[in-house]
């Protein structure tokens, strides 16, 4: 259906019939936002809260994000065991002497360069996931965390330390499933004692990431 519009007929009836309600709206509205005397910038500044209570609630909130989010949770999880594997086929037995020549020096040398190259390859692969895994959640959560620490709902170092105790948990799965995983196959000292060091070292560095994660992210 064609409809010619006179556009001049239309710019007369506003003109001479809709201007002055128009106005007059314009002129109420701007009115009452005059009348708001809210300084934002002051908003919640006498907001008092123990840091007890920040810190639960932060953890909890953080542990449940966590458990809600599937790609997350199963990235750490899964992904310990998916890289010990790949580590395990790369250096099966890689630790077995017996066929070491201990009086050839190529030969030590590269026994010592694949004990080497594991070390570097399994510590790089607790690193990099482990950061990367807190690193990507963070863009997500420094909107919130800045309207947040704004209205003195927690200070920052509540929120980092409330995020990070409640992520380490689940991180821990990692280094611990890999390192368990791995340890048996690579034909080395399988004593408790070493075990313990292994999974201790491994700890200590996935611990480190999830800090770190948190200072790149944000």
């Amino acid at each position: 259906m064609n409809v010619e519009v006179n556009f001049d007929k239309l710019k007369t009836t506003f003109e001479t019939e809709q201007r002055a309600v128009v106005q007059k709206q314009l002129l109420k509205d701007q009115s009452k936002c005059l009348e708001v005397s809210t300084n934002f910038n002051q908003f919640a500044e006498d907001r008092k809260v123990g840091m007890c209570t920040q810190f639960a609630q932060i953890f909890k909130r953080n542990w449940q994000y966590l458990l809600r989010n599937p790609a997350s949770l199963n990235g750490i999880l899964f992904n310990g065991l998916f890289t010990a594997i790949l580590n395990l086929i790369l250096y099966w037995q890689v630790g077995n002497m017996d066929g070491i020549d201990f009086t050839d020096p190529a030969s030590v040398m590269a026994w010592l360069y694949n004990l080497k190259g594991l070390a570097f390859l399994f510590a790089n692969n607790i690193a990099f996931s482990t950061s990367m895994s807190v690193i990507l959640q963070m863009p997500l959560q420094v909107p919130v965390f800045k309207r947040e620490t704004a209205n003195n709902m927690y200070s920052s170092t509540v929120y980092f330390w409330g995020r990070f105790l409640s992520n380490a948990i689940l991180q821990l799965f990692y280094p611990i499933t890999s390192i368990l995983f791995v340890f048996y196959g690579l034909d080395i000292d399988q004593s408790f004692s070493n075990l313990v060091m292994f999974i201790f070292y491994a700890v200590a560095l996935n611990l480190s990431m999830v800090a770190q994660g948190y200072f790149c992210g944000v």
